[in-house]
């Protein structure tokens, strides 16, 4: 075992910036490497190996302490959210109950909506002539969209929006938990028609589980959408002929080459061996997708753009039981927030020679993309439209 990989740490600030050379290594020389951190792991890195944990439940649990996305919060330390910490069958009842909402003809019905949002959201940027990406788009529209579709009411979804943002970039976590404790109960009271009643309806559902059922919920639907649109703007911004592609191509290849959920974890139910490493009943697993994502053994150019692969988005989305039940909605939402932006301020332009600064851990985004353009009047430009 390789310094490096004994040394491991996802959520280290100084892995972000050379992840994917520190992965590739990882696949080459030790593709599940023991690293010591958080009382010890095995990061899985290579495209078969992290497609037999996803699929494989019996062996591998999606209950996992202290290295996945569901990080311990106060008050929910103990708490097991619905759907993302279950395993069949009984998630498989809380994605059947959920699935109706994410189905691609769902999602197809809610595409005047989100454009709505993302055009109100884009209102008067035009006419700032600068920006940073990053604020003025990528955390205003993503939010308001998953809470629309959560069914939290219009009054409080820019709350919903500014409260989470807090969380991710100051800390303030307690204000944000307490919002969607609120939201939980108002659910409980009032069910109504979308995704959050039809869990926490379910009297047997606890609160603090279903408490963390939303804050995961909105993490998945908001967080991955945040940073997917940082790197889509980023990537465009290099190469402006990518808005030429169909957008459902544009989106997988994005999220392949930059997948925003980096890491999750497992845990080994009974002795295993996986790529002929032993486990341990009760080892945890770093499923690392987004190495999965430029596993050469696949992608023989991974580290290339190419919206035109056959083989898609690859592991990105997932795979098994817990593939990403929302990448309907992901894929519709970003196409239309890449057009409303090119709408907006077409031709937007980066500073030559900057270069961004990349998160890791169990996200992968962008922190800033500053950017310029020329103002045009919107009355001037034809409406756009979804391709």
């Amino acid at each position: 075992m390789t310094r490096s990989a004994a040394d491991f740490d996802h959520l280290d600030p100084a892995v972000a910036a050379r992840a994917h050379d520190v992965l590739r290594a990882l696949r080459a020389e030790c593709p599940v490497a023991r690293s010591t951190r958080y009382g010890g792991f095995h990061v899985v890195t290579r495209h078969e190996d992290i497609a037999t944990v996803g699929r494989d439940h019996a062996r591998f649990s999606a209950r996992a302490e202290s290295i996945g996305a569901a990080t311990l919060l106060p008050g929910l330390e103990t708490a097991v959210a619905p759907l993302f910490e279950q395993d069949p069958p009984e998630h498989t009842e809380v994605r059947r109950r959920l699935a109706p909402y994410f189905s691609r003809a769902a999602v197809a019905r809610l595409a005047p909506a989100i454009r709505a949002t993302a055009r109100s959201e884009l209102a008067g940027l035009a006419l700032r002539g600068g920006g940073d990406l990053v604020v003025e788009v990528a955390r205003r529209i993503p939010p308001m969209v998953i809470a629309g579709v959560l069914g939290v009411a219009p009054p409080r979804r820019a709350l919903l929006r500014d409260l989470l943002i807090g969380a991710v970039t100051e800390g303030r976590v307690v204000e944000y938990l307490d919002f969607l404790t609120e939201e939980v109960r108002l659910r409980r009271a009032a069910p109504g028609d979308d995704p959050l009643s039809a869990v926490v309806a379910d009297r047997s559902v606890a609160e603090p589980d279903a408490v963390k059922y939303l804050l995961l919920m909105v993490a998945a639907g908001a967080l991955t959408t945040i940073d997917a649109t940082s790197s889509l703007l980023w990537l465009l911004s290099r190469d402006p002929s990518l808005a030429d592609h169909p957008r459902e191509a544009l989106v997988d290849e994005v999220v392949r080459l930059e997948a925003p959920v980096a890491t999750t974890a497992r845990t080994v139910r009974c002795p295993t061996t996986l790529n002929g490493v032993e486990l341990a009943e009760g080892d945890r697993l770093l499923v690392a997708w987004g190495s999965g994502s430029r596993d050469t053994e696949v992608y023989p150019d991974a580290d290339a753009v190419r919206p035109d692969r056959a083989q898609g988005a690859g592991l990105a989305w997932g795979a098994g039981a817990h593939r990403c039940l929302g990448q309907h909605l992901a894929r519709l939402e970003l196409g239309v927030i890449l057009d409303e932006v090119l709408a907006a301020i077409p031709g937007y332009r980066i500073p030559d020679g900057f270069e961004p600064e990349w998160t890791y851990g169990v996200l992968r985004g962008i922190r800033a993309l500053p950017a310029t353009w020329s103002y045009s009047d919107p009355a001037s430009m034809s409406p756009s439209t979804s391709r």
